[in-house]
């Protein structure tokens, strides 16, 4: 069922394009962007990166530029120590052997993909202000000279939230940029408040809601608006080809749900 969204939510009615495409998986990990302004993306800076890096690799085999990860949540720590405890518990029959080899199959794939040429990648945690050495922040990474012409992806679990102003200081520097918004049944004043400040610099041009949950949380607000919500930004300085707005979501054979074992959220704007 789609559901219609209150009048209050027009203000995140996206500006449609000709262009759009998916990069990444068609489930969790793949994003909506535009492909016009994705060919002058002279880098992709990845904020979260997780086990899934399918939008990072389609990011390679179509712009074939420089990426850079910055994701506390997985290294080669993680991946050894996860190896190491099962490898215990298989010794104690806890654990099917399966669980073991496809730990390693991901931590050699995690360790191809961030060996490649054009891939620096860095287990730290992006912060609004860096106080620790495991950390870093907008400011540290934006000094750098060479950044322009960014496609820029967050999906920090939360921490977005506290970025909005640096992604506003240095907006110059980002084409396109893609941000998954959370708790937004817990932050829901707030997010509107960013989301209005971000308008300042950026057009919406996409909007799909994460469907993805653990058991017994909920994924839609009592209006139809979801709890989680992926938005893609387009710098106001691009020039770029807009058609006639979509007003329902999500979008087919672009859109898919981020848990395949679920119905996708549908929501549409009057």
């Amino acid at each position: 069922m789609n559901k219609k969204l209150p009048n209050k939510y027009n203000f995140l009615l996206p500006y449609r394009t000709k262009d759009l495409v998916r990069l990444g998986d068609k489930s969790d990990g793949g994003y909506v962007i535009d492909n016009s302004v994705l060919k002058d993306c002279k880098y992709l800076i990845s904020f979260g990166m997780g086990e899934n890096y399918s939008f990072e690799e389609d990011f390679l085999k179509i712009n074939n530029n420089n990426i850079y990860v910055y994701d506390y949540s997985v290294s080669h720590i993680y991946y050894q120590s996860n190896i190491f405890k099962t490898l215990k518990r298989n010794l104690t029959f806890r654990r099917r052997a399966h669980k073991l080899f496809n730990l390693i199959k991901y931590y050699k794939n995690f360790r191809t993909f961030i060996n490649k040429e054009k891939v620096n990648f860095f287990p730290l945690k992006v912060v609004k202000k860096k106080f620790n050495n495991n950390e870093i922040d907008l400011d540290l990474i934006f000094k750098d000279k060479k950044f322009k012409d960014i496609l820029l992806k967050i999906d920090i679990e939360g921490m977005e939230y506290n970025l909005i102003d640096k992604l506003i200081k240095y907006s110059k520097k980002i084409n396109l940029l893609v941000v998954e918004f959370h708790s937004i049944n817990k932050k829901k004043k707030f997010f509107i408040k960013v989301i209005k400040k971000l308008k300042n610099k950026y057009k919406i041009i996409h909007l799909h809601g994460n469907n993805a949950a653990p058991h017994g949380y909920k994924t839609i607000l009592n209006d139809g608006f979801p709890v989680t919500l992926e938005i893609t930004f387009v710098n106001k300085f691009q020039k770029i080809n807009y058609a006639k707005q979509n007003k329902k979501f999500p979008i087919k054979k672009i859109d898919y749900p981020n848990d395949l074992h679920k119905k996708d959220i549908k929501f549409s704007f009057n």
